[in-house]
């Protein structure tokens, strides 16, 4: 079962990869790849201890305009893998803030029940391995 479940996993995320150079510009499926992988990219950055609603690219940019030797050469990896000499800088989100973002109490206590039970399925998940 856990292998059939990480090998449907492991498709879709080729295929929303491949998606991301194939399909045309403004696309469904460009847009949707596009998605998907910048909420990959933002939970990394989460787990990393980064701000959870930013991406690994603007965090390099920031840490490259603050002058952090560790940032700049991300960031000058990230341009290149991104054929783009401003893909960091322009990346950094100006105007989020670091808490709430707006959202109602409410909602942010549904979306921390959800993550508690999100953390318990996987846990259970495990369990049968």
């Amino acid at each position: 079962m856990i292998e059939t479940l990480f090998i449907y996993i492991t498709a879709y995320l080729i295929l929303t990869f491949i998606c991301l150079f194939l399909a045309p510009k403004g696309s469904f499926y460009r847009r949707y790849s596009e998605g998907v992988w910048i909420g990959i990219d933002q939970t990394i950055n989460a787990a990393s201890l980064g701000n959870e609603d930013h991406t690994i690219s603007g965090r390099a940019g920031r840490g490259r305009r603050r002058g952090s030797k560790f940032w700049r050469i991300t960031a000058n990896i990230i341009d290149w893998l991104f054929r783009d000499k401003n893909h960091c800088i322009d990346s950094i989100e100006q105007d989020e803030k670091r808490i709430n973002y707006g959202y109602p109490v409410a909602m942010l206590l549904i979306y921390g029940a959800s993550g508690v039970f999100s953390v318990f399925v996987i846990g259970q998940l495990l369990k049968l391995i």
